[in-house]
């Protein structure tokens, strides 16, 4: 037996390996004061043990080895089945509260909703306008302009002269609900316009576009004494620049100038209405008929244009005039054309001197009428040259004749005037119906809208051949057609004093 105070000897004794512990009986038949651990060995020679008390049952306990046992103290194995007995009931009770929490359902009050009160504005709120940069290039303060200075210097070479972006602006239509635009620019476009649509007052006719052409007639018709002469036609050049600049970015334009024979543009293409392309069409319009000595397109080196389309009953190499202006610009896929012109003109019905010498033959019209009209001519061009001198010395505009028929007449030469084969009315307006049928609905595009501004002389009460252009007007989905007679009917629709 140990000497050690705290340990005490324990009996062991060996039971059967059954199912069930054994708790031997006391020979007393009492229970014993001292606890008896009764081993079971397994084959391995490891101890099961079970530990009994005077109260409780025979408790398995994990396997001990001989000496452990032997050196247990009583109060622990006392403890043994009082600990294990309380861990399971600790396990139990938390099992069953988890069991209880999961049941609970735990209502969280939501936060009141904010109310919303509408509040009714005064002013409607406009839309934020979309920023755009626009380069604007430095001024140049010896540059001529049409009434101020421009930017650059011009040389008058025609279009290939001006560096101008590449520009595609054939995007597809867009709604028509769509709001109008509110681009960088002075477009005053009103609501419900598809983008980019601009409002025009073209000398007093109303329109709008989004793909816009302004055709000018430079022919000597156009700055006669009646009309106001060159004075006039600066005025008719700087209104037309004057209102290009009202467009904004995403409108595009185009100007075609032309004369009897020749058609110029300031672009091949459409171009967007930016500043750069503002301050060049200045600088393009403005060596225009400036100069008595450099009147018409030829005097200044712009090249000339022709229409690309063959459309019935005129050949495109007849084309002529504002007759070849209009078909160009509808091959530029413009949605409204505007047109100032001074009204009807001679459109030749020839091709070649051939065809033309066929029909004066015809026409009974020999070399004895043609010497005699050659004459006739020549005295006409000497009285205007003296005429204009005069003018001149005086610091009067020189004088601009519509042809020198006029000054023939003037001068009432006896001789008869040279026939000619004239293209007449009628084949005109099919033409013009047939180029926009062919270019617009072939493709299922709307057909443009043309305006015509017919520039007279104050001294004439009928205007030839109106019904003509009012005709063309009214097909070209119900185009607009007015009359200005005079230097002082332009300024009162330009307000140019």
């Amino acid at each position: 037996m140990s000497e050690d105070p705290f340990i005490q000897p324990v009996k062991i004794q060996s039971i059967d390996r059954r199912g069930d512990l054994y708790r031997p009986p006391h020979p007393s038949g009492l229970a014993p004061e001292e606890p008896v651990a009764v081993a079971l060995v397994d084959d391995e020679e490891e101890v099961l043990v079970a530990v009994a008390d005077d109260e409780e049952g025979a408790v398995m306990t994990p396997a001990l080895s001989g000496e452990s046992l032997i050196q247990a103290k009583p109060q622990e194995r006392r403890m043994v089945g009082t600990k294990l007995t309380a861990v399971a009931l600790a396990v139990v009770v938390h099992v069953a509260l988890l069991l209880m929490l999961g049941l609970l359902v735990i209502i969280v009050p939501s936060p009141p909703m904010a109310e919303i009160t509408a509040v009714t504005s005064a002013e409607q709120m406009q839309e934020k306008p979309e920023t755009k940069q626009i380069i604007v290039p430095q001024p140049s303060p010896t540059t001529p302009t049409l009434s101020r200075q421009t930017t650059s210097a011009l040389s008058a070479v025609g279009v290939s002269s001006i560096a101008l972006p590449n520009f595609d602006f054939k995007a597809p239509a867009e709604p028509v609900t769509e709001i109008a635009t509110t681009d960088m620019g002075n477009s005053f476009a009103t609501a419900f316009q598809p983008k980019g649509t601009t409002n025009v007052n073209f000398f007093g006719i109303k329109s709008k576009g989004r793909r816009i052409a302004f055709l000018i007639e430079a022919e000597r018709y156009m700055l006669t004494d009646p009309k106001g002469g060159i004075p006039a036609y600066q005025i008719v050049k700087e209104e037309i620049a004057n209102m290009i600049s009202k467009f904004g970015v995403s409108t595009a334009f185009n100007v075609l100038m032309f004369d009897h024979f020749h058609l110029s543009a300031f672009s091949e293409n459409l171009v967007p209405g930016t500043s750069a392309n503002m301050n060049k069409v200045r600088d393009w319009l403005y060596p225009v008929n400036r100069d008595f000595e450099k009147i018409g397109l030829a005097t200044i080196g712009y090249p000339p244009l022709k229409a690309k389309t063959e459309v019935e009953p005129i050949e495109s190499k007849l084309l002529q005039g504002y007759m070849l202006a209009i078909q160009y610009a509808l091959e530029s896929d413009v949605d409204t054309v505007f047109i100032i012109t001074s009204g009807w003109r001679w459109m030749s019905a020839f091709e070649n001197q051939e065809e033309i010498d066929k029909f004066l033959k015809k026409e009974r019209w020999g070399d004895k009428e043609e010497k005699a009209w050659l004459i006739a001519v020549k005295q006409a061009q000497e009285w205007l040259a003296k005429e204009n001198a005069a003018r001149k010395v005086k610091g009067i505009p020189q004088r601009v004749v519509r042809s020198l028929n006029e000054i023939i007449y003037e001068m009432k030469i006896n001789v008869r005037h040279k026939p000619g084969l004239n293209i007449e009315a009628e084949a005109r307006q099919d033409q013009i119906i047939n180029a926009m049928r062919i270019i617009y609905s072939g493709q299922g595009k709307p057909k443009p809208q043309i305006n015509f501004v017919l520039f007279v002389g104050q001294d004439e009460e009928t205007v030839p051949m109106e019904e003509h252009f009012e005709d063309i007007a009214q097909r070209a989905r119900g185009g607009k057609t007015r009359v200005l007679r005079g230097l002082g009917a332009l300024k009162n629709v330009t307000g140019g004093n």
